[in-house]
């Protein structure tokens, strides 16, 4: 990999008055991405034409989370008020309601292979869905604070959950039993990813600011090294694995080297980055990249001269 790899700010979007919390994007549409705001609202932006479109889903509460299915056309967002919509963006209809937590939804994910949606609150509980008709399967009370993130292990025949209370636990998909739980620090995890150029291995981050390789099998930890001042909120490795961004509270976008785990690029204020936190990351090709935050913006940004 070329060390003088290039990032720069493309151009940046606004139109939420509030803080944004979550971004996503269909697979098949990535010039289209959807954020979610403290607002109220799910917003739609044309990254070709460098703008806002005319689609946009108006909540009762703010969403901190929302998920595109893939291979369909749901949009599935998750409020502070427990409420989950499952809305057609191209039909411009709501699917479905579901109403099981009481409190703020702050992940939503997709078993494709088991067919199963997932959804987590501010209080540790995970719902399981039937991700073909929507219809409520069973619910997990793990009772161990916010649940940031959940991973897929093994094409899905494994989870993992990030934990408030510092614990990463990993569950198979059979039955949902408990395999595993460790303790990864005590301040509390935001994410845990599988690391595509290490097998059986992920990398989890959380309120310390530390990064940590882990063991898929039982998390024992492998490394670990400082990598932001405060609490890392969101972490996302380039499609084909070669590097990854991590966003944090302290208002900074990395990009990490994932061969070595070497430091590429430290994007702040005066380069054009957020001024306050940043909450999410999310690549939506191989030359270009989004991050959202507290600031209300959304800012594209473009990467090149990657390979040697």
């Amino acid at each position: 990999m070329n060390s003088e790899v290039l990032i720069e700010k493309l151009f940046e979007l606004n139109g939420h008055s509030a803080a944004i919390y979550s971004l996503d994007s269909f697979s098949n549409s990535p010039n289209y991405i959807y954020t979610a705001s403290g607002d109220g609202f799910i917003a739609r932006w044309n990254l070709s034409e460098k703008k806002q479109d005319n689609f946009s889903i108006r909540l009762s509460a703010s969403s901190y989370a929302l998920k595109c299915i893939d291979n369909t056309s749901y949009l599935v967002a998750g409020l502070s008020s427990g409420d989950v919509h499952i809305v057609d963006v191209d039909n411009k209809k709501e699917v479905a309601h579901l109403k099981y937590h009481t409190t703020g939804i702050f992940c939503i994910q997709v078993n494709q292979i088991k067919k199963h949606l997932y959804i987590t609150d501010a209080i540790g509980n995970i719902s399981i869905w039937n991700l073909s008709n929507f219809t409520f399967l069973m619910s997990l009370p793990i009772d161990c604070g916010k649940i940031r993130h959940i991973e897929l292990l093994e094409n899905g025949a494994k989870i993992a959950i990030c934990c408030q209370d510092g614990n990463a636990k990993i569950f198979e998909t059979n039955y949902y039993n408990e395999i595993v739980s460790r303790k990864i620090n005590e301040q509390g995890v935001n994410f845990l990813i599988d690391f595509p150029l290490k097998k059986d291995v992920s990398i989890c981050g959380g309120k310390d600011g530390v990064l940590h390789l882990v063991s898929n099998e039982n998390l024992e930890d492998i490394h670990q090294f400082p990598a932001h001042n405060f609490a890392i909120y969101q972490l996302a490795f380039h499609p084909e694995g070669i590097l990854f961004a991590s966003v944090s509270r302290d208002k900074s976008l990395k990009i990490w080297n994932s061969t070595n785990l070497s430091l590429i690029k430290k994007i702040e204020r005066p380069q054009g980055g957020h001024t306050h936190s940043i909450n999410s990351v999310k690549w939506i090709s191989n030359e270009k990249l989004v991050t959202v935050g507290d600031d209300k913006r959304v800012v594209v940004w473009g990467i090149s001269n990657i390979f040697v």
